[in-house]
């Protein structure tokens, strides 16, 4: 019998617990992964990659504690930078260099978001309580959620960001249901967001970046791996299908980032699922018709694509660009039938704190650049019909398939507090028909205009975030909505004596 990872891993992770979490050392540094589900942070730690104080890519998150650890211990900020830079320095080497033992974070909502992005937004209205345990070498974290069913996913009880680690040398193994997000957008990802819960894996990541010693590869500056094999619902058109994904993060020079992911689909019931196949898979022998692929030897349902970010391409002035693009097929032995993303930055020192504005528009029809777009492509599939989905949510983009995103956003953030905000024009599901059984966000064509407001500030020992949201929403069918949406989380957390 194959061993279903999506069935037994809750149970793997309270037994790991159980049996050795009294042996386990509290280590001085800080978690092994800084989730992406904070804005704030993530704007510190991209003003200090572009101010040359971190040199490894920081597109794809989860970001390891250990390298951005390592390189702050070996590098100190100028007296000449500018107070925001130091300040950000100093907020980043708080996270990494310490660690809770225990966080207990209370959250509410009216409605969960239908188009979620780079926040932590509650999925529902709930309890969540957090342990962290371990070393250096090995590492474990039990994060359980009880909440309210609602209309996003009717499952109570979750282990959401739960996972087990083991490092060796410049890697880590893991097994966990681990948030994930590639690629530079704020709004989303195209190829693999958190819009959708995170799917039960086994994971290879780097912990440090790697370098090229070759004078011929050298130029290629830091790199980042992440592989990953996991397991999708049974409640699908294929039950049990597997996700992978893999994905390179290179850093030539301080400017430049660029990003090479791939994920794919492939076995579960009915389907083959031999080394053959996946073999097939990932040589990209996978279209029908193509050398003897047939409907019952088809491997998968594969993603694939690039993004980059240029920090100031003319003059040096503190912005960046960057775009995201991801093929729904393969031709040439290159992505094909293209979606994308591209976005523009700006970020300056404001008020004792730093500001980060954002610009962002976003394409999920495929061939959206043709005269006569391919509709109900994008993350749909003949085979695994269900769609590149996961527990109702898109795996990629949170707008699904044959929407168009603009997008105008910030983030302010000083030693106490942070404010974000975005205001987004949205055409979803533009043709108002399905490509598969259903369409997450709407089954029928929208125009919406939503924006969106939060803040995070010390409140009671802990950290209190309220965020505020309204949304104009003009069906071609049926009556204009104006929906609004309230909610909030606080967190607390509990450091070990010493700390």
């Amino acid at each position: 019998m194959s061993y279903t990872l999506q069935r037994h891993f809750r149970a793997l992770v309270a037994y790991v617990v159980l049996i050795i979490a009294s042996l386990l050392p509290v280590s001085v540094a800080g978690a092994p992964m800084l989730l992406p589900d904070d804005l704030a942070l993530r704007s510190d730690i991209q003003l200090l990659a572009d101010a040359g104080l971190l040199s490894g890519p920081v597109s794809a998150w989860p970001i390891s504690v250990a390298a951005l650890h390592n390189e702050m211990r070996r590098v100190s900020v100028p007296a000449d930078y500018r107070s925001g830079i130091r300040a950000a320095w100093y907020r980043v080497w708080q996270r990494v260099s310490s660690r809770a033992r225990l966080k207990l974070k209370l959250s509410a909502i009216d409605e969960p978001v239908s188009v979620r992005r780079f926040t932590a937004t509650p999925r529902g209205t709930g309890a969540n309580a957090t342990v962290d345990l371990g070393s250096d070498v090995l590492h474990l974290q039990l994060s359980t959620t009880l909440q309210e069913r609602n209309s996003d996913d009717r499952r109570q009880a979750r282990l959401d960001g739960s996972y087990a680690a083991v490092r060796a040398g410049k890697w880590q193994l893991a097994i966990g249901q681990i948030p994930r997000w590639w690629g530079p957008g704020y709004e989303s990802s195209i190829i693999l967001s958190t819009n959708a819960r995170p799917v039960p894996a086994i994971s290879l990541d780097t912990v440090e970046p790697l370098r090229f010693q070759s004078p011929w590869l050298k130029w290629l500056g830091p790199m980042q791996w992440s592989f990953f094999a996991g397991e999708l619902e049974s409640a699908r058109k294929i039950p049990g299908a597997r996700f992978l994904g893999a994905r390179l993060s290179l850093r030539p020079s301080r400017k430049l980032e660029l990003g090479f992911s791939r994920t794919a689909q492939w076995g579960g019931a009915g389907r083959p699922q031999d080394l053959s196949s996946l073999l097939d898979l990932i040589l990209g022998r996978d279209n029908l018709g193509d050398a003897g692929i047939t409907a019952d030897n088809e491997p998968g349902n594969q993603l694939g694509g690039i993004d980059l970010r240029y920090l100031s391409p003319i003059g040096d002035a503190p912005y960046a660009v960057y775009t995201q693009f991801i093929g729904e097929d393969e031709a040439g032995g290159l992505p094909s039938r293209l979606t994308g993303m591209a976005g523009a930055e700006f970020w300056r020192g404001l008020a004792q704190g730093n500001l980060r504005i954002y610009g962002e528009i976003a394409n999920t029809t495929t061939e959206f650049y043709k005269s006569n777009p391919r509709k109900n492509t994008a993350y749909e599939h003949g085979i695994y019909n269900t769609g590149y989905r996961y527990r109702g949510r898109t795996i990629g983009h949170a707008m699904d398939n044959d929407g168009l995103m603009l997008s105008l956003g910030g983030v302010w953030h000083d030693q106490g507090s942070s404010w974000e905000g975005v205001l987004r024009r949205i055409e979803v599901n533009t043709d108002g028909r399905l490509g598969g059984r259903f369409h997450p966000v709407s089954v029928q064509a929208e125009d919406r205009w939503e924006i969106w407001l939060a803040t995070t500030r010390p409140f009671m020992k802990g950290k209190l975030h309220v965020g505020f949201g309204s949304q104009y929403i003009n069906p071609v069918q049926t009556a204009t909505e104006i929906d609004s949406s309230l909610y909030f989380s606080w967190e607390r957390a509990w450091y070990p004596a010493g700390r």
